[in-house]
């Protein structure tokens, strides 16, 4: 369950009307070990994405507060909404799936040069979204395809945003991400610089995340790329 209320807004880029949903917050059920935090029904991520029908772009709330240029916004119009797809500009009639709407918010937000970490989390956000209605519910062939963009997207943004400062839960969350993606040895080093980092209270990241990197880091070293659960990752008695 998901609690928003609903504000007037309009594209900064066409200047088509729209209404805005600003979330006040949700009840999580549980936890992926990618840190995708799991609801019932509609999740918080899906309400907070937002796309303009008019000309595609996608983003946030606050990313509706911009005040760019005209020159800007008829770049955008003329360079980036052609290339996102769908119905041809000013003809769509229907939302697109959440999945779709962040990686839309990702090309956006490279468009306006943002930063790395922030591009990583749209497209990180969009990868959740192929785990939950409706976007789960694509042929298995798409969800691949698009596992695969959002996933090797993410990695790269974030790999590139760990650069400038490397915290636990980053160190954490890439060697995850490269778990599920099959790049073990990636994986491998970065579970090792986590638990290095984290070792004796170091790091400030919670003490389940030190017993999910050990766990994970053994099934890397089987090759083992499986979706987990935190709560099969941290109450499993097996030492895999």
């Amino acid at each position: 369950m998901v609690v928003w209320f609903n504000i007037e807004s309009s594209c900064p880029m066409c200047g088509r009307r729209l209404r805005l949903r600003q979330v006040g917050g949700g009840f999580a059920l549980g936890q992926d070990s990618d840190l995708l935090v799991r609801m019932e029904g509609r999740h918080t991520i899906q309400a907070a994405i937002h796309t303009c029908l008019g000309c595609r772009y996608s983003g946030y709330a606050d990313d509706f507060g911009l005040s760019p240029s005209e020159a800007i916004a008829k770049r955008f119009r003329t360079e980036i909404t052609p290339r996102l797809g769908g119905a041809p500009a000013g003809k769509m009639t229907t939302t697109p799936l959440p999945d779709l709407q962040y990686y839309w918010a990702f090309r956006c937000a490279a468009f306006l040069g943002r930063e790395n970490g922030e591009l990583g989390e749209r497209l990180l956000r969009a990868y959740w979204c192929l785990r939950l209605p409706p976007s789960r519910d694509l042929s298995p062939d798409e969800v691949a395809n698009r596992r695969r963009v959002y996933l090797s997207g993410a990695i790269h943004h974030l790999r590139e945003d760990a650069r400038d400062g490397s915290t636990g839960t980053k160190l954490y969350l890439l060697g995850e991400l490269n778990r599920r993606h099959g790049e073990f040895p990636i994986a491998e080093s970065y579970f090792k610089r986590f638990l290095d980092t984290t070792g004796g209270g170091r790091g400030g990241s919670p003490k389940y995340l030190r017993l999910a990197a050990i766990k994970l880091l053994r099934a890397t070293e089987h090759c083992d790329s499986r979706d987990r659960t935190m709560e099969e990752i941290v109450y499993s008695e097996s030492k895999d």
